[in-house]
């Protein structure tokens, strides 16, 4: 029972022992009253019935006895008149039966009143012929006893009805920080801080306020110090401090990444030549400067997209990862940005005129990374011999025919309008649980004579035309109609990138999920961190809905950017997916490890469930479990196939 419940029920309690009180007393003094007025008139009549009736005792008169007892009994209120003749011993008594209209029979029946009665001796002269006795009829005082009873309950209840709504109302707004107190501390359980309580005029109160807001402050100040640590370690081993890009390491990551998920860009490679000679000719300062003014350029020029990976490898050499991109507008911004090298300012920094050489390869076709950067560095060889410096070509297919994005628009809209689709599950476990958290769904799009196309490049696709929301679509509905008969297994859908950027979609997701809302213990959503930093608001949205509704969600390829993890404090997933690349790097690299031991710990301090992902077997499965990881997906148990159509367990 809450504070605020107890605290009326006392009041209503305390009231209830006080109304108790005032009506005995009500009652009680009400009942003497009508007693002794009772006793009062009925020795009147025995003194007026004495009189009246002993002249016919004396001389025998039965009819005229019975008459004149006739008419004082129709005549007053009583119960009983009774007369004993001595001299005969005969009793002549006229009683009346105790009904009283208006007052319940159970309350006569209590027996509250005891009817007064008296007896007197009736003389003639000095001799006794007679007695009498007269019984009060209590009808009377029970109507008026009854009356002020309920007359009593009505105003004290409505009186006690009154002031138990003003003292509840009273309570609630004394009570309100009390409230916020506790909304604050179930906010901090959950990791998540908000902003500090407003602080009362109460003394106790205000003392326990101020001391939970500065215990708020202290807990997200040393969250933010282990996020912010954690980022420091990230940037130091992965950032090139000049520029801010990413540096070899992360170029290696982010590209094997690359070609394993999405495979499907342009990677490109930017040489600065002779800049060694310009070093030596003007010194480090200099040469700094000149990679800052560079690293502006190449993020004007590519819109400093997030859909663009961009690393400094070496003093002279810049990669580009140019995700979904085409390979004619890739050419089209190398070469603007290869008119900033032939400024006059720039060229009298160096002796050699043909400073600026970039390559780029066009990968939409599978292709191994060997070949994609032999490929690239025989594209720089001719990039320098030519007049622009840019060369960009394209990895052709091993067979076939060459498939425009256009017609892989148009086959990506048949295949979702007539849903050639077909689904696999694969569990995700926590450590020391035989039973699956979740089975992550994944889908695959049956489309005849594009086997030669990348993954990479039909999501490319889709994000482009805009798919993503009607693919996202016909996967929920069919996920929510298999939730209806399955009663084990709980699915993770994924929300493509796309989709998230569609406000529209996110208010159908919205809809989708209130009317399925007894689905609320089957169906997880995942989103990746890249819409997360991109789409704020649509993400803020849909978390909203979910919590509302008590859906679980999930954040996948976290810890893939260089941003701050914060946005958890916002957003406070029930579990993230750790990008594939933490598990590699402890699997590969055990000097590396304390990043993910970082990365854990950070995501930890939120109350956040962490997941490995990528996971191919047992023994890697050990290892990951001394990096504070809470459960593993992967290889290690493979997807199935799953007939969203019909229900089957793992």
């Amino acid at each position: 029972m809450t504070l605020f419940k107890e605290i009326v029920a006392v009041i209503i309690l305390t009231f209830c022992i006080n109304l108790m009180g005032v009506l005995w007393l009500q009652f009680d003094s009400t009942k003497e009253y009508l007693t002794n007025q009772l006793e009062s008139d009925l020795e009147n009549m025995s003194s007026s019935l004495t009189r009246a009736v002993a002249p016919h005792l004396e001389s025998g008169d039965n009819v005229m006895i019975d008459a004149t007892l006739n008419a004082y009994f129709d005549g007053g209120y009583y119960k009983k008149i009774s007369i004993t003749k001595f001299d005969t011993n005969e009793i002549i008594t006229k009683e009346m039966e105790v009904v009283v209209d208006g007052v319940p029979q159970w309350f006569l029946d209590l027996d509250i009143l005891s009817p007064p009665f008296i007896e007197n001796e009736i003389t003639s002269g000095w001799y006794q012929v007679g007695k009498i006795k007269i019984v009060g009829h209590p009808g009377f005082a029970y109507k008026q006893l009854w009356t002020s009873f309920i007359q009593t309950i009505i105003w004290l209840g409505g009186l006690g009805l009154f002031v138990i709504f003003v003292c509840s109302y009273a309570i609630n707004f004394v009570l309100r920080p009390l409230v916020r107190i506790q909304e604050k501390a179930k906010q901090i359980q959950s990791h998540y801080f908000g902003d500090p309580l407003p602080v009362p005029t109460t003394k106790e109160l205000r003392d326990v306020t101020v001391a939970v807001n500065q215990m708020t402050d202290k807990l997200k100040e040393q969250f933010e110090e282990k996020a912010k640590l954690h980022s420091k370690l990230e940037q130091a081993a992965y950032v090139e401090p000049v520029t801010g890009f990413g540096n070899r390491n992360y170029f290696n990551r982010r590209l094997d990444a690359w070609l394993k998920e999405s495979g499907n860009g342009v990677l490109v490679l930017i040489q600065i030549a002779s800049i060694e000679e310009m070093r030596k000719s003007h010194g480090w300062q200099k040469r700094d400067e000149l990679m800052v003014v560079i690293g502006h350029y190449i993020n004007t020029i590519f819109d400093n997209d997030e859909t663009v990976i961009k690393t400094r490898t070496s003093e002279r050499d810049f990669i580009l990862i140019v995700q979904e991109s085409d390979k004619r507008d890739v050419e089209l911004k190398l070469k603007q940005l290869g008119t900033y090298f032939s400024t006059v300012e720039i060229q009298e920094l160096f002796d050699n005129k043909n400073i600026y050489a970039a390559a780029g390869v066009k990968v939409s076709h599978k292709a191994d990374k060997e070949s994609i950067v032999a490929l690239l560095d025989q594209t720089l060889s001719a990039a320098k011999e030519s007049a622009s410096g840019v060369s960009v070509v394209e990895i052709e297919p091993n067979c076939g025919h060459i498939h425009t994005r256009s017609e892989i628009k148009e086959a990506l809209e048949l295949a979702i309008s007539e849903s050639h689709l077909s689904f696999r599950h694969q569990p995700v476990f926590l450590y020391n649980s035989i039973k699956p958290e979740h089975f992550e769904v994944f889908t695959q799009v049956h489309i005849e004579g594009f086997k030669n196309v990348t993954l990479g490049t039909f999501i490319s696709v889709m994000n482009e035309h805009k798919l993503g929301s009607d693919f996202d679509k016909n996967i929920i509905e069919k996920a929510f109609e298999y939730a209806k008969g399955s009663e084990t297994q709980v699915l993770a859908l994924n929300i493509s990138k796309s989709a998230m950027k569609n406000y529209q979609f996110i208010m159908w997701l919205c809809n989708k999920v209130k009317d399925n809302f007894e689905s609320k213990d089957k169906i997880v959503f995942e989103f990746n961190e890249d819409s997360v930093l991109n789409d704020m608001d649509n993400v803020n949205t849909l978390c909203e809905c979910l919590n509302e509704l008590n859906f679980k969600y999930g954040i996948d390829r976290v810890g893939r950017n260089f941003e701050s993890l914060s946005y958890l404090k916002s957003v406070h997933p029930d579990y993230v997916k750790v990008d594939h690349i933490y598990t590699e790097m402890v699997l590969k690299n055990d000097d590396d490890a304390y990043f993910v031991d970082s990365l854990c710990t950070t995501i930890h301090n939120l109350d956040i469930k962490v997941i490995a992902t990528h996971v191919e077997n047992e023994m890697q499965l050990e290892k990951l479990r001394k990096y504070n990881f809470d459960g593993y997906q992967g290889f290690v148990i493979p997807a199935k196939p799953l007939d969203l159509q019909v229900n089957v367990d793992y």
